[in-house]
């Protein structure tokens, strides 16, 4: 075993330090998404800065909790499923990003069969008083392949 060096301590302890900055923000995610499947709006806008803002593909940005809260709870649709692959977080000390692919089965209102959509989302998250909050969540759909 080769000898400790000057500084390799406090490297340890930075790399284990982002590895429980990492852990801590997907637990965040899978806590979303488990509020989503829920429909649980407030468990969502728990986990958001007072800044939140939505950037929907098809819409424009939604801003603050009032707004959010609006249009989560705006639509006829009934998630069913959600499957998370990919995700991937870079982060700081007070900032940090979340990237994932997601494939979400949901049931509209008033229509018989289930719909699936896929696509990615990208997550901006900051530290505020020890704890990890969404400030900008945006997503983009996986065009459906032409048959």
């Amino acid at each position: 075993m080769p000898p400790l060096r000057v500084g390799d301590c406090a490297m340890n302890h930075a790399v284990t330090e982002h590895a429980r900055i990492v852990t801590e923000i997907e637990r965040l995610h899978s806590a979303w998404v488990q509020c989503e499947l829920a429909q649980d709006i407030s468990g969502i806008l728990a986990l958001c800065s007072d800044e939140i803002e939505l950037w929907p593909p098809d819409a424009g940005i939604v801003k603050g909790r009032e707004a959010v809260a609006a249009y989560l709870s705006g639509g006829q649709t009934r998630i069913q499923k959600i499957e998370i692959s990919e995700r991937r977080v870079r982060a700081g000390s007070e900032h940090a990003v979340l990237t994932a692919h997601f494939h979400t089965t949901f049931q509209v209102a008033g229509e018989p069969v289930p719909q699936t959509m896929t696509g990615s989302h990208l997550w901006v998250l900051h530290r505020q008083d020890g704890r990890w909050l969404v400030e900008v969540v945006t997503w983009r759909k996986t065009p459906r392949s032409q048959a």
